[in-house]
């Protein structure tokens, strides 16, 4: 697992093509395990978008926060791309797309000469009204086994201590377990019950 995306080791912002482009980032976020999601859509997260955040935040809880930021409407269908970029500038800036009105008209030459200057600097904003999402949208994902991510329809064994669920490829399950009535306990139970073994000794 993890051929998506590494890791990350800190605070994120990552653009993914979802069949449009949005924005994902950890910046801001006021409790682990949470993602914000910038999308000019206001499009649901799918599993695709969900399943690269997981791999990146990589959360030691049993659920993940999506939650769909009211930022600018894009008009039309052919800017998503532009606005992900803005979005993630303003973030690498610290600055805070929702509060952003951004000019549309003039995003993608902007773009254009960002490539060409090979400079990326802040997407040109206007003071006229815009269209913007009125409220935002949260979604929780359950995210299972040590790769920490949702599921995926594949087979799982679950330890019987604490019923969490695992892929036998990523803990090494051993054959045994699979498909049988026999209690199975992962790594992190044997830990623990080492541990208090060896308190208990101390």
């Amino acid at each position: 697992r993890g051929h998506l995306v590494d890791p990350a080791t800190s605070e994120f912002v990552q653009i993914i093509n979802v069949g449009h482009w949005l924005c994902l980032s950890t910046i801001g976020v006021s409790h682990p395990g949470t993602v914000r999601v910038f999308d000019s859509l206001f499009i649901k997260p799918n599993a695709i978008a969900v399943e690269h955040a997981c791999q990146m935040l990589l959360h030691a809880g049993d659920t993940v926060t999506f939650i769909n930021e009211k930022v600018q409407k894009q008009i039309g269908s052919a800017d998503c791309g532009l606005f992900a970029l803005a979005f993630a500038t303003y973030l690498c800036q610290g600055l805070d797309p929702t509060t952003q009105r951004y000019d549309q008209a003039l995003m993608r030459q902007h773009y254009v000469t960002c490539l060409e200057s090979a400079k990326v600097i802040p997407f040109p904003k206007t003071i006229r009204r815009v269209p913007c999402h009125v409220a935002e949208n949260k979604t929780l994902v359950q995210i299972f086994c040590k790769c920490r991510l949702p599921n995926d329809k594949k087979e799982y064994v679950m330890c019987f201590r604490y019923s969490s669920w695992y892929h036998p490829e990523c803990v090494q399950v051993p054959d045994w377990a699979i498909n049988s009535k026999r209690k199975w306990q992962c790594q992190k139970c044997k830990d623990h019950k080492t541990l208090r073994l060896q308190n208990s000794l101390a």
